[in-house]
């Protein structure tokens, strides 16, 4: 039985971000493609263990991007 979550990116105003390791009691382990795309006043990402893919363009026109810790 394979079960998957997904959840749109919230991205607010500005700052940091942070990945849940899990999602209604299931592992987050990816970043789908576009995700956080022109988020441009996103500054830090956190993500977690979980992750092993990360789509395409994932953090593309994130201008302000400067800090991501895995």
């Amino acid at each position: 039985d394979r079960s998957i979550a997904r959840r749109e990116s919230r991205a607010g105003p500005g700052g940091a971000a942070s990945i849940p390791a899990t999602i209604a009691s299931l592992p987050v382990t990816a970043i789908g493609s576009l995700a956080f795309y022109n988020k441009s006043s996103l500054t830090s990402v956190t993500i977690p263990g979980s992750v092993i893919s990360i789509g395409l363009g994932a953090f593309s026109h994130c201008t302000s991007l400067t800090n991501i810790m895995i």
